[in-house]
């Protein structure tokens, strides 16, 4: 089964680094909006967080969505097809994580599929300068 991306908030900067190189790699462009990894910064924590898709076991959004752009891989990620989206948003609101959102300008749901399909994992893994994000068995 399909491992989330492990978050060390303690050790979250907020660069956004993660955010840039997902869109750079999911859009080629610079976009974070397009990114499947979310940077919240709480201003009265003064804290950043790193939000991105938990890779549930059963997922709502997949549930939800009537058109089937989400599916379910047999590994267990959760991967969004852009061209069936038709921006109903059902998947957005049904994430109890805050993990899913809306690109404005493509008009379709964004997640974080863990670079599905890429021989190099996720990327905003190995660009983290602070190794804030890890996968899991890593340190």
């Amino acid at each position: 089964m399909a491992k989330p991306i492990k978050v060390n908030v303690e050790k979250c900067i907020g660069c956004k680094s993660c955010s840039l190189v997902c869109s750079l790699t999911k859009t080629g462009s610079i976009r974070p909006k397009a990114a499947g990894v979310v940077v919240h910064i709480d201003q009265f924590k003064k804290e950043e967080k790193p939000i991105l898709c938990r890779q549930c076991k059963k997922p709502k959004c997949v549930e939800v969505c009537p058109t089937g752009s989400l599916t379910q891989t047999e590994d267990g990620v959760v991967i969004l097809d852009k061209s069936k989206c038709t921006g109903c948003w059902a998947c957005v609101d049904a994430c109890p994580f805050g993990a899913m959102h809306r690109d404005p300008i493509d008009k379709a749901a964004v997640k974080c599929d863990l670079c599905y399909g890429s021989s190099d994992g996720p990327r905003c893994v190995s660009i983290c300068p602070v190794q804030a994000l890890t996968l899991p068995g890593e340190a």
